[in-house]
């Protein structure tokens, strides 16, 4: 049993220790971003205040990239450093609080074999307006100012066409108030013809707005 809390999804979704008392997890997951990284030490303090025996996992962006920030910390029993998609079941599965934190790397996965996300697991998920569609994974460019090949690594890859408008569709009879969708991918248009025949595919089965946020200059 899941339970996903986005601080990003509703302003008024209530604090961490609400969650605590209500759903009264045996394993808390938190995934981490550079720009909100005091934030997750402050619903670190409050979970180990509420429990100490509760393992912590981090994960994420900033866990990805600079994991040395949490190396320290006895409060924090893994690391997840990468995609862990594939692997998260079996580190959940034997997760245990630990002195020091576990570093477990993840390499990139194919994105082919994953299931459609399933965003009823999210608190207050009916208010979801605007979906966040990957269609490919990773960048094979190396710009100096972007950690993406750190992230998600140089090694691109691509859904079926086929396979982003049917998460789409299934999407639509989950999510009531769903108003638009958003390509989040790290470089949507680098095999120029796949991302045309998505966007054909997409505008011959969909009837919603699109947008997408990460797309090279030239």
């Amino acid at each position: 049993e899941v339970l996903v809390v986005d601080y990003l999804l509703t302003p008024n979704t209530p604090p961490v220790t609400y969650f605590l008392k209500s759903f009264s997890p045996d394993i808390v997951g938190i995934s981490t971003y550079t720009a909100m990284v005091s934030k997750v030490f402050r619903f670190i303090d409050l979970i180990y205040d509420y429990n100490q025996k509760i393992p912590i996992i981090v994960g994420g962006p900033h866990a990805t990239l600079y994991p040395e920030g949490f190396l320290n910390d006895g409060r924090v029993s893994y690391i997840v450093r990468g995609e862990s998609e594939e692997r998260i079941g079996e580190i959940i599965n034997s997760a245990i609080p630990e002195n020091f934190p576990k570093v477990i790397d993840c390499p990139p996965i194919d994105i082919k074999k994953l299931p459609f996300p399933d965003f009823r697991c999210f608190y207050d998920f009916k208010k979801i307006q605007d979906y966040p569609l990957v269609t490919t994974r990773g960048c094979p460019y190396e710009c100096s100012f972007c950690m993406v090949k750190f992230i998600s690594s140089r090694k691109y890859r691509c859904k079926e066409i086929s396979t982003c408008c049917n998460e789409i569709m299934n999407a639509q009879t989950a999510l009531p108030q769903l108003k638009a969708v958003s390509i989040i991918d790290d470089n949507c248009s680098v095999l120029k013809e796949h991302f045309r025949n998505f966007l054909l595919d997409y505008i011959e089965r969909i009837d919603l707005p699109l947008g997408f946020a990460y797309i090279r200059a030239d």
